[in-house]
Protein backbone atom coordinates (compact mmCIF):
# COMPACT_ATOMS: atom_id res chain seq x y z
CA UNK A 1 0.00 0.00 0.00
CA UNK A 2 1.46 2.93 -1.08
CA UNK A 3 -0.06 5.49 1.24
CA UNK A 4 0.69 3.24 4.25
CA UNK A 5 4.18 3.22 3.09
CA UNK A 6 4.90 7.24 2.21
CA UNK A 7 3.14 7.65 5.77
CA UNK A 8 5.27 5.38 7.38
CA UNK A 9 8.40 6.79 5.55
CA UNK A 10 7.67 10.46 6.61
CA UNK A 11 7.94 9.68 10.25
CA UNK A 12 11.36 7.88 10.00
CA UNK A 13 14.48 9.94 10.78
CA UNK A 14 17.06 10.08 8.07
CA UNK A 15 19.57 7.83 9.62
CA UNK A 16 16.68 5.22 9.78
CA UNK A 17 15.42 5.95 6.60
CA UNK A 18 18.86 5.50 4.95
CA UNK A 19 19.84 2.34 7.04
CA UNK A 20 16.42 0.63 5.19
CA UNK A 21 17.68 1.66 1.91
CA UNK A 22 21.19 0.22 2.37
CA UNK A 23 19.30 -3.09 3.25
CA UNK A 24 16.95 -3.24 0.51
CA UNK A 25 17.66 -5.17 -3.55
CA UNK A 26 18.12 -2.20 -5.78
CA UNK A 27 14.69 -2.81 -7.28
CA UNK A 28 13.03 -2.02 -4.02
CA UNK A 29 15.32 0.91 -3.24
CA UNK A 30 14.31 2.78 -6.13
CA UNK A 31 10.53 1.99 -5.24
CA UNK A 32 11.22 3.80 -1.33
CA UNK A 33 13.22 6.21 -2.71
CA UNK A 34 10.73 7.49 -4.86
CA UNK A 35 8.71 8.10 -1.99
CA UNK A 36 10.72 10.17 -0.34
CA UNK A 37 9.68 14.23 -0.72
CA UNK A 38 12.75 16.08 -1.85
CA UNK A 39 12.50 18.01 1.39
CA UNK A 40 14.27 14.68 3.41
CA UNK A 41 15.87 13.26 0.42
CA UNK A 42 19.00 15.69 0.89
CA UNK A 43 18.81 14.53 4.45
CA UNK A 44 18.64 10.95 3.61
CA UNK A 45 21.48 10.62 0.91
CA UNK A 46 24.00 12.02 2.95
CA UNK A 47 23.55 9.23 5.20
CA UNK A 48 24.05 6.61 2.70
CA UNK A 49 26.87 4.90 1.43
CA UNK A 50 29.31 6.44 -1.74
CA UNK A 51 27.93 3.51 -3.60
CA UNK A 52 24.64 3.75 -3.05
CA UNK A 53 24.42 7.17 -3.74
CA UNK A 54 26.12 6.27 -6.96
CA UNK A 55 23.11 3.82 -7.72
CA UNK A 56 20.63 6.38 -6.85
CA UNK A 57 21.90 9.25 -9.04
CA UNK A 58 22.10 7.54 -11.78
CA UNK A 59 17.95 6.45 -11.25
CA UNK A 60 16.96 9.56 -9.95
CA UNK A 61 15.62 12.34 -12.48
CA UNK A 62 17.98 15.46 -13.04
CA UNK A 63 15.41 17.92 -11.92
CA UNK A 64 14.53 16.02 -8.71
CA UNK A 65 18.72 15.67 -7.86
CA UNK A 66 18.86 19.82 -8.44
CA UNK A 67 16.21 20.60 -5.74
CA UNK A 68 17.23 17.77 -3.64
CA UNK A 69 20.87 18.72 -3.25
CA UNK A 70 20.51 22.78 -3.73
CA UNK A 71 18.29 22.27 -0.14
CA UNK A 72 21.58 20.93 1.49
CA UNK A 73 23.76 22.48 3.80
CA UNK A 74 27.13 22.98 2.04
CA UNK A 75 28.76 20.58 4.35
CA UNK A 76 26.37 18.12 3.97
CA UNK A 77 26.55 18.59 0.40
CA UNK A 78 30.52 18.61 0.78
CA UNK A 79 30.28 14.91 1.96
CA UNK A 80 28.38 13.77 -0.78
CA UNK A 81 30.12 15.79 -3.99
CA UNK A 82 32.31 12.95 -4.69
CA UNK A 83 29.65 10.32 -5.34
CA UNK A 84 28.31 12.87 -7.72
CA UNK A 85 28.94 13.92 -11.65
CA UNK A 86 31.23 16.77 -12.31
CA UNK A 87 27.92 18.00 -14.65
CA UNK A 88 26.02 17.72 -11.68
CA UNK A 89 28.08 19.00 -9.13
CA UNK A 90 28.98 22.25 -11.62
CA UNK A 91 25.14 23.13 -11.90
CA UNK A 92 24.45 22.61 -7.85
CA UNK A 93 27.71 25.10 -7.54
CA UNK A 94 25.72 27.81 -9.91
CA UNK A 95 22.45 27.36 -7.87
CA UNK A 96 23.61 28.03 -4.66
CA UNK A 97 23.65 31.57 -2.69
CA UNK A 98 26.88 33.34 -2.75
CA UNK A 99 27.99 32.79 0.68
CA UNK A 100 26.75 29.06 0.48
CA UNK A 101 28.97 28.87 -2.82
CA UNK A 102 32.32 30.22 -0.95
CA UNK A 103 31.93 27.59 1.51
CA UNK A 104 31.22 24.97 -0.42
CA UNK A 105 33.71 25.34 -3.08
CA UNK A 106 36.50 26.50 -0.16
CA UNK A 107 35.54 22.69 1.30
CA UNK A 108 35.91 20.80 -1.95
CA UNK A 109 39.36 21.60 -2.35
CA UNK A 110 40.90 19.45 0.38
CA UNK A 111 41.43 15.60 -0.45
CA UNK A 112 39.17 13.21 0.86
CA UNK A 113 40.52 11.42 4.15
CA UNK A 114 42.55 15.04 5.14
CA UNK A 115 41.90 16.95 7.79
CA UNK A 116 40.23 19.71 6.07
CA UNK A 117 37.79 17.54 4.66
CA UNK A 118 36.52 16.74 7.49
CA UNK A 119 36.93 20.25 9.61
CA UNK A 120 33.46 22.35 10.04
CA UNK A 121 32.98 26.11 9.34
CA UNK A 122 30.97 26.72 11.94
CA UNK A 123 32.63 29.51 14.65
CA UNK A 124 31.86 30.48 18.03
CA UNK A 125 31.13 33.72 19.44
CA UNK A 126 33.61 34.58 22.17
CA UNK A 127 31.72 35.79 25.00
CA UNK A 128 31.26 39.60 25.83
Amino acid sequence: NQAELSRHLRTMHAADLAYVIEALPPSDRQTIWEQVSPERAGDTFVELSAAVRASLVETTPRDTLLAMLTRLDPEDLRHVWSSLPKELMDEVSERLASMERSVFEEAIQYRPGSVGHHMSRELADAPD
